[in-house]
């Protein structure tokens, strides 16, 4: 009875939330509002380094406004676990606008961006959608999401660790904050792999992952050269390890994806060196 009463009480709950809209109609909305709270944000000097909690709020607004459109279908461990990727995005991408130190460059760029970011976490919390509603892992649907989640990962730490790097901190702190910073992104992305619980073969090498991208960045961080480079370079090595775990999770690893992974990063790497070295 008591069950009952409680189902009952979360289908009025969730009529409420939704405020006659459905859920295609939330990811919209939720999407143009977070526009606007980034183009908010950017009117700011500086945030980063000065008035980083803006930026702070930014990130949480997105967490929340992620949860509302996404509420069906949704569980805690989808709570904790999907919901990683869109905020630290929308963190991240907030952040390293702000590099740019030039107040001109950021007036000329500032409505371009906006719409780069409107749409692309439009299409993120599409992605995410799917992960949290597919019960069938073997639909193309989920697939092309499997690829689109990869990219965006790709993305998001290549503009955290420019973040990261241009804050001149320690060696040893680079390594740690590195560290600490990916290992929610990977247990995300290695988690939909399966969108079961959450199982130690998951954490693990989400943790190893970590490890092998903090020792990258400690690494790195003796580089005479400019903080973009750096984080390119980190952000191939981790190219390279999740391709092959990812595969491995999902039983598709073979020789030939194995070389193309390390061809790929390996060439990218060497021309990327090679620039760096020239400027």
């Amino acid at each position: 009875m008591n069950q009952i009463k409680t189902e009952i009480a979360s289908r009025f709950l969730v009529k409420d939330l939704n405020f006659g809209l459905t859920k295609r109609q939330k990811i919209v909305l939720a999407s143009i509002i977070i526009t606007f709270g980034f183009m908010i944000v950017s009117q700011t000097v500086n945030v980063v380094f000065r008035r980083y909690y803006y930026i702070i709020a930014l990130g949480i607004l997105s967490y929340l406004f992620t949860l509302w459109s996404l509420w069906e279908g949704m569980t805690k461990l989808k709570a904790a676990v999907l919901l990683i990727l869109p905020t630290i995005y929308c963190v991240s991408l907030t952040s390293f606008y702000y590099l740019f130190t030039l107040e001109n460059i950021r007036w000329l760029t500032r409505l371009p961006m906006a719409v780069f970011f409107g749409l692309s976490f439009y299409t993120l919390l599409l992605t995410q959608n799917v992960f949290n509603v597919a019960s069938n892992r073997a639909i193309p649907l989920y697939r092309a999401a499997i690829s689109v989640s990869f990219v965006y990962t790709i993305l998001t730490l290549f503009l955290m660790f420019s973040v990261i790097l241009s804050m001149n901190m320690a060696f040893y702190w680079n390594g740690v904050v590195v560290l600490l910073a990916t290992l929610p992104i990977f247990i995300q992305l290695l988690w939909t792999v399966r969108i079961e619980d959450l199982d130690n073969q998951t954490v693990i090498y989400s943790i190893i992952m970590s490890v092998v991208a903090g020792e990258s960045a400690l690494a790195l961080s003796f580089w005479n050269s400019a903080p973009v480079f750096k984080a390119l370079l980190l952000v191939l090595i981790i190219y390279a390890q999740m391709g092959l775990i990812l595969d491995y999770m999902r039983e598709r690893l073979t020789r030939e994806s194995a070389i193309w992974y390390l061809v790929i990063a390996g060439t990218i790497f060497s021309a990327v060196s090679l620039i760096s070295f020239m400027i």
